[in-house]
């Protein structure tokens, strides 16, 4: 069985989130920012894992342009919420309303304090159409988003900003417990006879 160990983790920080190479469990996972839907597609195509793309304008136009594309469906395309798709509930409709199978959302809490809802309303909303999700304020919303999302299974990327302040290091290190007790997938346990 793999284990995490907290203490051997790394704080890599990043500028921005344009490109982004990661090896979870030993693989390289490869993904893009764009700037269109076409970008998008076509990063997935070429290779990425991933790529993410905010949209703009009206999201049913949004829902039309995804689902009329004839790109294979391949990789994940992660949407960020815009101006007209922000709540959990809007976000919900838009993602039921796609055809393809590999779009999800990618939510962060700073979209979560635009409008007002905390992990523990959007995650059993979003639940499994979730594909990215981003924490900046890096702490106690941090642990009870993690459990949250591994209460519901949740397989995909987990974006955390370094934390601050003077407990930076020991918040880290709580952070990545809870990663590694409720997020890393664990080998199922056979059950065992009992002796007579």
């Amino acid at each position: 069985q793999e284990q995490l160990d907290p203490a051997s983790l790394r704080v890599e920080e990043f500028d921005a989130f344009e490109s982004a190479d990661a090896k979870p469990h030993g693989v390289t996972v490869t993904g893009r920012r764009c700037a269109t839907l076409s970008d998008a597609l076509a990063a997935l195509i070429e290779g990425s894992a991933f790529a993410s793309y905010q949209p703009s304008g009206a999201w049913r136009d949004v829902v039309k342009s995804i689902n009329a594309s004839d790109a294979p469906a391949v990789g994940l395309l992660l949407i960020e919420p815009w101006d007209d798709c922000q709540t959990a509930r809007e976000l919900w409709q838009f993602v039921e309303s796609i055809t393809r199978k590999n779009v999800r959302i990618a939510w962060s809490d700073q979209v979560g304090q635009k409008t007002g809802e905390s992990p523990a309303q959007v995650i059993p909303v979003l639940n499994l159409r979730l594909g990215c999700v981003r924490v900046s304020d890096a702490g106690a919303t941090t642990l009870d988003l993690t459990r949250r999302l591994g209460g519901i299974g949740y397989e995909g990327l987990l974006l955390i900003d370094p934390p601050v302040g003077e407990d930076r290091f020991g918040t880290a290190r709580a952070i990545a417990e809870v990663i590694r007790d409720v997020l890393v997938p664990r080998k199922p346990v056979k059950p065992v006879a009992a002796k007579r």
